[in-house]
């Protein structure tokens, strides 16, 4: 049956209550939408978002954003429910508020067909509500952080980039849009990412480019867009193209510190545009209209900048620890596996990779990699009670590991003993595995 989702259903949802299915504990828990007067529903690309109190079994009363789409695309279903079971709303305090943790399928509410998700309502926990960085710059407010504060929040995003990256995860539309800024825990300000909805994993399926013929795939915003992906959606006159999408979240991680770092009104108008840069900028790869003055207040920053605008990849962009380093933080070492150990197999046929076999360690103490095909029979594997990792690989094939986005070709005395860590991926012949948490298949 066909499904639309409207302004005229917003009206009939202020005010109304339902229920969701808790998978955990399987028990129906209640959500409050809460009145117009309480909060106007926000509308966005994807469908509108509105303000509700989650009454959860255990946590308590959660201050919730409901998000309600507009059409209901079955691959979007399938991605909502993995990053549900990714469970990272539950990795970290508050970095990862704008991740959804439930989703609902469609219902009716007071004669409204709904079909959405639930994230935490972001800084409503710690205070007030957070507002997103574009509409800081606009209203003049951004300028009144001090470089402290930006460096700080500059940082947090950064961090979360991290940690997506080591989850194989790309957000896909990281913008001043979707970057709140916002109540934290002590009585801080935080930085936290929003709208997932456009994210990558190599083992689910994108969003189809076009639905019900409207666009629905995001390709990133304005700005933000690294210049070969700028490049390619120009040519793609017909929004046709089932390849393109974002890669990863590099360049617009770029553009976003420098930003988040030097804006200010004055350079907003000396630049005449409401971002630090735009596609003509990028596409040009000169950042010759920023003053010189603004540059060198954030020289290093800069300079990082420079190098993802001529990165002949988005491997080769500056990558997340780079950022935090930049900024100050000091990096702790990898961290060992929290549960067993989740390992995806992906072959090259012709120039496509495609996921071959997605299994978990959860048994096996000892094994081989040629349980999964022949051609990698040569690695074996150990992990012990801590879920330790340790290969063996007995292969004079050239071999690399990518950890942390620098990869490193393993002399032949390193492949005897290969110490694995989450997030690392392993580059043999025609074969790319990788390895993270297994909290999607476990």
């Amino acid at each position: 049956m066909s499904y639309t989702f409207t302004g005229q259903g917003v009206q009939k949802l202020y005010g109304q209550t339902f229920s969701i299915k808790n998978i955990a504990s399987n028990a129906d828990e209640i959500i409050e939408i809460q009145l117009k007067e309480v909060f106007r529903a926000r509308r966005g690309t994807e469908g509108y978002g509105l303000r509700a109190i989650h009454r959860h079994r255990k946590l308590g009363n959660l201050h919730a954003f409901l998000k309600v789409f507009g059409k209901d695309i079955p691959q979007r279903r399938q991605r909502s429910e993995f990053l549900v079971k990714q469970g990272l709303a539950k990795r970290h305090e508050w970095v990862f508020q704008g991740v959804p943790y439930a989703w609902f399928n469609r219902r009716n509410v007071n004669g409204a067909e709904i079909v959405g998700h639930l994230t935490k309502f972001i800084g409503l926990q710690y205070g007030e509500p957070a507002e997103d960085f574009s509409v800081l710059k606009e209203n003049g407010q951004w300028d009144g952080y001090l470089p402290l504060e930006r460096r700080s929040f500059a940082a947090h995003l950064a961090s979360a980039i991290y940690a997506l990256e080591r989850l194989d995860l790309v957000h896909g539309d990281l913008s001043g849009g979707n970057l709140m800024i916002g109540s934290g825990p002590e009585g801080r300000h935080i930085c936290c990412l929003c709208d997932f909805d456009g994210f990558y994993h190599p083992s689910q399926e994108k969003l189809p480019r076009k639905f019900e013929g409207e666009l629905t795939r995001p390709l990133g915003s304005s700005g933000y867009r690294y210049p070969e992906l700028i490049k390619r959606a120009r040519a793609d006159k017909d929004d046709d193209d089932e390849n393109l999408f974002v890669e990863a979240d590099r360049f617009a991680l770029a553009v976003l510190i420098c930003e988040m770092m030097v804006w200010n009104t004055d350079l907003g108008k000396k630049l005449a545009r409401a971002e630090l840069l735009d596609e003509d900028v990028i596409t040009s790869r000169k950042l010759s209209d920023i003053p010189d003055r603004t540059k060198g207040s954030f020289s290093q920053g800069f300079e990082l900048l420079e190098k993802a605008l001529h990165a002949g990849s988005c491997q080769d962009m500056p990558t997340p620890d780079d950022w935090l380093r930049c900024l100050g933080v000091r990096l702790v070492a990898s961290i060992p596996f929290k549960t067993a150990p989740g390992v995806l197999f992906y072959r090259r046929e012709s120039s496509v990779r495609k996921l071959y076999q997605h299994r978990v360690l959860n048994t096996k103490t000892a094994g081989s990699f040629g349980e999964v095909h022949s051609d990698l029979g040569a690695i074996t594997f150990k992990r012990d009670d801590a879920n330790q990792v340790v290969l063996a690989i007995a292969s004079l094939l050239p071999c690399a590991l990518c950890r942390s986005g620098r990869q490193q070709t393993l002399a032949e005395e390193e492949k005897k003993s290969v110490a694995i860590v989450p997030g690392d991926r392993l580059r043999i012949d025609d074969w790319e595995i990788h390895f993270e948490e297994s909290l999607a298949s476990a």
